[in-house]
């Protein structure tokens, strides 16, 4: 099946995810140590008779406010990790199966060198980029939780001495240990301008890359068999034979399919 999606671009798309996801990151991780600076700093500078309304308790909360902004807003862009994590995963095993297969493919007669070729090197370059990319996803995510753990201490302090003075938690600090320390199972005073829109956007433009390449690296044409994917192992009915098929929930790859009614 043809596609309009050039398949020259194939390796190009997990850079471009990481372009899109990690300058986000990166921004709102900054925004959280220097926040969390400031806050350690107004602590240690607080007036011992500082009242609950004071001016600078006031601007104590507001800054605590705004670092659960910044952490929440890290909770949603790292826990899309594990998505991309899994669908580079499919796009590694599927670029593996077709570098491997087309290799045997010069031998056959009459068979275009050229398609090959570039289908080869596409593969090849792709298998490379995702390697890359998976590692420094990785690199990211354990480079928020160390943040997540020193912040953790500044959150309790700042969240007991509101508590102290106001006589009542002055927010649900409590739960933010649990929120960072999920965000990825294994990876200033101003807040960024940095909208939940923007976020969202950023993550379905990151999905429909990858949905992109995916759908081009199992529908190239010089691809020798087809290579099916989906959630779970093939049944019988699936596919033809020759045929290889990935399980995107175990990244387990089948094939090629012996005959037409069996996966044995």
């Amino acid at each position: 099946m043809a596609t309009a999606f050039p398949f020259n671009k194939i390796s190009k798309v997990p850079m471009r995810v990481l372009a899109i996801l990690l300058p986000v990151i990166t921004a709102q991780q900054t925004l959280a140590k220097k926040l969390g600076n400031r806050i350690q700093e107004d602590l240690e500078n607080l007036s011992k008779n500082a009242k609950c309304d004071d001016a600078e308790v006031l601007a104590l909360k507001q800054k605590l406010e705004n670092l659960q902004q910044i952490i929440d807003n890290l909770q949603r862009l790292l826990g899309f990790i594990p998505t991309i994590s899994n669908s580079l995963r499919t796009v590694n095993s599927v670029a593996q199966i077709i570098s491997s297969v087309q290799l045997i493919i010069p031998a056959a007669p009459g068979v275009p060198q050229a398609p090959i070729i570039q289908t080869l090197n596409a593969a090849v370059e792709t298998i490379a980029n995702v390697t890359a990319v998976l590692t420094t996803l990785s690199n990211v995510a354990n480079n928020v939780l160390q943040l997540a753990n020193r912040l953790e201490g500044i959150i309790q302090r700042l969240n007991d001495k509101i508590k102290s003075l106001c006589n009542t938690p002055s927010a649900p600090a409590d739960n933010v240990e649990v929120d960072l320390l999920d965000l990825y199972p294994s990876e200033f005073y101003q807040l960024v301008n940095v909208t939940q829109e923007d976020i969202d956007d950023r993550l379905t433009e990151i999905r429909n890359l990858l949905e992109q390449q995916l759908d081009v690296l199992t529908n190239l044409n010089e691809a020798p068999s087809q290579i099916l994917y989906g959630e779970g192992a093939p049944s019988v009915l699936t596919g033809q034979r020759g045929d290889y098929y990935v399980d995107t929930e175990t990244q387990n790859v089948f094939g090629p399919k012996p005959t037409n009614s069996s996966w044995e």
